[in-house]
């Protein structure tokens, strides 16, 4: 009954049964050992949903314990099971050890079975997932193209597998800035749980997160704010109330707050997301680091400079040392903290990070680099007004001249990745022909 709940989503009904039946066969644990770790591996499965992180892996370190000892029939549950402690290893943030196990479970996969079985499927989707959260963004998608070939190939359309995968391209596709098609991906993937199998209400709540998170990349901050509310609404009923499913919606809900001018309600958001990641995850965690970075942006909008580039400064080593410094990522962490800088008048601070931003963005083309293009822009109308009031009339407008160009260059930039429809669009557009009218 135990697998049951699980494959409805009942992870919380699941876990209750599996742990009953666990001790009912372990009264009796060598003649039952091939069944204890069979379901050890369900509850495990069950641990992981419900965010408990560290049950999960001695469930599977112990199935997989019982597996080795087994004849050779049993390397399809060895394959599962060293599949899931990879996984569940990279929840953990020991990307190398996942990684390691990983390999482990797609090598006894593709020595037992057709070069296309969906385990092999599976264990491409979480390498993809590693090589993710690695920021190793074209490798992950690799490995996410390369599964959903096999599950289109064995899978019908109603099976979750294909739809979780879609759900995993659909993740990478918006860390690399192609937003259209993330949200093509998630839309893909929602229609095939809704349409088939609509009892999986977890995930779906996870889709609905983060096709909101997407609308919000897209300058849709009213429907990204409904999809993530739902979402939350969805896992109240479902979840327990600090599972971090409800971290990772309250910072991202927080996010789209401070989009629609919301700042206090933004940061009563990030602090409800902390109280629950201090219960599973610890403070350097690359997660919880990213709900710190969008506190740093609330707290620069409120004023709150210093607060912010601690914040800041506190966070850029340890995306450095999850993702290297010529990434994505730090590059980010650059870019605001030249906001910040540029609020407090600090002008040559703030142009030296926001040119640092910008050669890590020309080696990793991206959607951002308008945005500091942007920021470069509002710099220099900055500089032009300090000159305009020092009477210096001649650089202002020297100043201005080179504002202009940086935005023409931000329009040029979000012309590859939106459409001209876009509010990211409009917005520069906007700015760039009011700053090009005489007097404008």
């Amino acid at each position: 009954m135990g697998y049951i709940y699980y494959s409805l989503g009942n992870y919380t009904k699941a876990r209750e049964l599996l742990e009953k039946s666990l001790s009912q066969l372990k009264q009796e644990y060598t003649k039952n050992a091939p069944l204890i770790a069979h379901v050890l591996v369900y509850l495990a499965n069950a641990y992981w949903d419900l965010g408990e992180f560290e049950k999960a892996k001695q469930s599977l370190e112990e199935s997989i314990e019982i597996y080795k000892t087994r004849p050779s029939d049993s390397y399809l549950g060895l394959a599962r099971a060293l599949g899931y402690l990879g996984i569940i290893t990279n929840e953990l943030e020991d990307h190398k050890k996942a990684i390691e196990l990983l390999l482990q479970c797609l090598e006894l996969y593709k020595h037992h079975l057709a070069e296309n079985h969906v385990g092999i499927a599976q264990a491409l989707v979480y390498l993809g997932i590693v090589h993710r959260d690695l920021g190793k963004y074209e490798r992950a998608k690799s490995y996410l193209e390369e599964s959903l070939l096999i599950y289109q190939a064995k899978l019908p359309e109603n099976y979750a597998a294909k739809a979780w995968a879609l759900a995993n391209l659909a993740n990478i596709n918006k860390d690399l800035g192609n937003y259209e098609s993330a949200r093509h991906l998630y839309e893909k993937s929602l229609n095939i749980y809704e349409k088939y199998i609509p009892e999986h209400q977890v995930e779906i709540a996870r889709i609905w997160g983060r096709l909101g998170n997407t609308h919000r990349e897209l300058g849709n901050y009213e429907i990204a704010k409904d999809f993530i509310e739902k979402a939350i609404a969805a896992y109240k009923k479902h979840l327990p109330e600090h599972h971090c499913a409800f971290a990772w919606a309250f910072a991202h809900l927080g996010n789209v707050q401070r989009n629609l001018g919301n700042p206090e309600k933004a940061k009563e958001l990030l602090e409800k997301s902390f109280t629950i990641y201090k219960k599973h995850l610890p403070d350097n965690y690359v997660e919880v680091t990213r709900a710190k970075t969008y506190l740093a942006n609330i707290e620069k909008d409120l004023g709150n400079y210093k607060v912010a580039k601690d914040l800041l400064n506190k966070a850029l080593p340890i995306y450095e040392k999850n993702y290297g410094k010529e990434h994505i990522e730090p590059a980010r962490i650059l870019r605001i903290l030249g906001e910040v800088y540029l609020l407090e008048g600090t002008l040559d601070l703030a142009e030296n990070y926001f040119h640092k931003t910008l050669k890590i963005l020309q080696k990793n083309p991206h959607p951002d680099s308008s945005i500091v293009l942007e920021d470069l822009a509002q710099l220099y109308l900055k500089k032009a007004k300090f000159a305009e009031a020092n009477n210096n009339l001649e650089k202002s407008i020297i100043y201005e001249k080179q504002a202009i160009v940086f935005l023409q260059k931000a329009l040029d930039a979000i012309k590859l990745y939106f459409s001209e429809s876009s509010p990211h669009y409009k917005r520069i557009q906007t700015n760039l022909k009011n700053l090009s009218t005489p007097g404008g």
